[in-house]
């Protein structure tokens, strides 16, 4: 794909990611980018399969540019 004269291609990150790691016994999500109706489904799969494995979890809001 190629850009016009003088413009830089425009960098997209996705619209919405989950990511999943432990800390201190504690398994933590991090939501990124924009949680919507459509990202809902997503996020609420990914809080019960850290909810069915047990233990404490901590979802990290601080990436969210929308909710």
């Amino acid at each position: 794909m190629s850009t016009a004269p003088g413009r830089e291609a425009e960098h997209r990150e996705p619209p919405f990611a989950v990511r999943r790691h432990t800390a201190h016994d504690a398994t933590v999500l991090v939501l990124e980018g924009d949680l919507d109706i459509v990202s809902a489904e997503l996020a609420g799969e990914a809080l019960s399969d850290a909810q069915a494995a047990g233990g404490t979890v901590v979802l990290d809001l601080t990436g969210l540019r929308f909710m």
